[in-house]
């Protein structure tokens, strides 16, 4: 069969160079300001964090059984697993986060990363129009706020974080944002600080993210026709407690075109994610965050010349991801951390010929199990330079069809870093 689980170079050649200038340009706002605090001057606020990661993988598979069907490896969904660059033990990252005041009302922001997790990648490039202290606009590339990931907080103990949506490609196209507009309001209500947003997304806009088509690709060759995004996010901070809550919603409808001679295959896809999270003050020094994503997809591939297997199915992909993580300061140098998750992906298919009068129906196709548990400790050895140590503990069973095959790791990591 030809539905392959295959990762795609996420960036445009135009959105990594823009990436790398606005890096470049952040590290120099960084050097010369530093990070400003906000204030009603306002005043830009730039950081930019660079360093170094070294990780020491002990999986049971050194590599997976069938690349595509059985990933063994991959699916323990440690730092090695679905990269866009090329795995190293030892790896550079960089992230940047800049924000600009152009005008009373017209704010610049940027998130940008740069790992061999995520390649090069812009998740946020926009501006924000303050049209009332309650409402405002957003446009340019956007963020979807449909998780929680700490990829760009400035005091995280994590070097990977196990929460899916946070560790692995698989859910890149549901994390970070795209080129869109938003809609905003904020409000205080009782004890609550509300946000809610609203937004327009298009992937393909401006060369942005021209191939994306989340995981299930129909082919090698493939060739995204159209990708269309909607989302909604609600954000709950309790201003007495402390404690927080967010519920997102993000809707796809896509279609792609697999140009190979024995394929000639077109496919509709569409899929909704749902994220529910909670984080709750336990203490002044300690946090609990509860987390929860389900998105269901659902795939066609119509072809009048593709063999069973090469096109003609229906499928039907549940992916689930629950995670809990508790934090602890112990002191203003130092931060330890404890997580679990959960996550299961199942794939039923249906395939059928092109004169449609011979099935074969899959209930229980490809599948993904993984449980993973870690700790994590942060030390400020200055108040510009860091280091994160962090163990991981995986257990995966590879489902490909009536095959099973678990899988077992653990991963040492140690981060040294530097902050602007």
């Amino acid at each position: 069969m030809s539905y392959k689980y295959l990762l795609i170079a996420k960036s445009s050649v135009l959105f990594r160079s823009v990436a790398q200038s606005l890096i470049a340009f952040g590290f120099a706002h960084a050097c010369a300001w530093g990070q400003v605090e906000p204030s009603n001057t306002k005043t830009s606020v730039w950081n930019l964090e660079t360093g170094f990661d070294s990780w020491v993988l002990s999986p049971s598979a050194q590599q997976d059984t069938l690349p595509d069907y059985i990933e063994d490896n991959a699916n323990l969904l440690l730092v090695n697993s679905h990269t866009a660059w090329q795995y190293k033990n030892q790896s550079p990252y960089l992230r940047l986060m800049g924000e600009a005041n152009l005008t009373q009302h017209l704010t610049f922001s940027v998130r940008a990363r740069a790992d061999q997790q995520v390649g090069t990648r812009v998740d946020a490039l926009q501006v924000q129009y303050e049209i009332s202290p309650q409402l405002g606009l957003r446009a340019g590339v956007a963020e979807y706020k449909t998780s929680w990931c700490k990829s760009y907080d400035t005091d995280s103990a994590w070097i990977q974080e196990i929460d899916a949506p946070c560790s692995t490609e698989l859910f890149e196209d549901v994390t970070g944002g795209a080129p869109g507009a938003q809609i905003y309001t904020r409000q205080t209500w009782g004890d609550y600080f509300v946000q809610t947003q609203l937004g327009l997304y298009r992937p393909q806009w401006l060369g942005y993210d021209p191939q994306e088509f989340g995981f299930a690709v129909p082919s090698k060759q493939f060739q995204v026709q159209g990708n269309d995004k909607w989302g909604v996010s609600l954000n709950a901070l309790n201003l007495e407690q402390g404690t927080e809550f967010r519920a997102a919603y993000i809707h796809a409808k896509q279609k792609a075109y697999s140009p190979e001679p024995n394929i000639q295959g077109r496919t509709h896809q569409s899929y909704g994610l749902i994220y529910l999270a909670a984080e709750v003050a336990v203490n002044s020094s300690t946090k609990l965050r509860l987390t929860h994503t389900r998105q269901d997809l659902h795939q066609t591939c119509l072809s009048s010349v593709a063999l069973l297997g090469q096109c003609n199915w229906n499928t039907h992909m549940l992916a689930r991801s629950n995670s809990f993580e508790l934090s602890h300061q112990l002191d203003s140098k130092n931060i330890v951390a404890f997580a679990v998750s959960a996550f299961d992906m199942q794939l039923e298919e249906v395939f059928f010929n092109p004169t449609f009068d011979l099935s074969v129906d899959y209930p229980n196709g490809l599948g993904i199990h993984n449980r993973r548990h870690a700790i994590a400790w942060r030390h400020e050895w200055t108040p510009h330079i860091f280091s994160a140590v962090q163990w991981i503990g995986a257990k995966a069973d590879s489902v490909n069809f009536d095959t099973h095959v678990p899988s077992n790791a653990k991963a040492m990591g140690f981060r040294l870093a530097y902050r602007y």
